[in-house]
């Protein structure tokens, strides 16, 4: 009985989230699926994503959707093209934002460019979305984990904002 109500379980979210872990999304790499990261609000209004971490191959999108209208900012490096002069900055449209597949060269250059003192500088000067500390601001920079770069974002609905993670893998 247990066994059916786990595979239930993790059948509806597969239909919700296209992804069978709550907490993490990785698509197969090579693949033409997108992820899927499925965007609600509790009950005090405050926004969830459902999976908290995406994990995205070269030539993968990633598909945000939600019920409401909702907006995305990537902290420090845009995961369109990589870089930190990229767009950031999404707005959904019919309750969707598209983020298309990232060139897949991630050079070391633009992971430190990303985490430089101007980049600091310029999300705090944003510190009503980000915190107030340099500390916090250092946490959510993009970071290189072996074959991967992890970049941080907000989701805000209604005013009310929620940072889960973004990591895009080399191959």
């Amino acid at each position: 009985m247990k066994i059916k109500f786990a595979l239930g379980f993790a059948a509806i979210l597969v239909l919700l989230t296209g992804c069978t872990c709550p907490r993490v999304c990785m698509v197969p790499p090579n693949t033409d699926e997108p992820a899927l990261v499925r965007i609600t609000t509790d009950d005090t209004g405050m926004p969830r994503a459902t999976p908290r971490e995406v994990v995205v191959y070269p030539n993968q999108e990633v598909i945000f959707m939600s019920t409401e209208e909702f907006s995305l900012h990537f902290i420090g490096l845009s995961p369109v093209t990589l870089t930190r002069r990229g767009v950031k900055d999404f707005e959904s449209s019919n309750g969707e934002v598209i983020i298309p597949a990232a060139d897949p060269e991630i050079s070391d250059d633009e992971i430190a460019d990303a985490r430089s003192d101007e980049s600091i500088k310029e999300i705090l000067a944003n510190k009503d979305l980000y915190g107030i500390t340099e500390d916090t601001v250092q946490a959510k920079l993009p970071v290189r984990q072996q074959n991967s770069v992890t970049i941080n974002y907000t989701v805000e609905i209604n005013g009310k904002i929620l940072d889960p993670r973004f990591k895009r893998v080399d191959d």
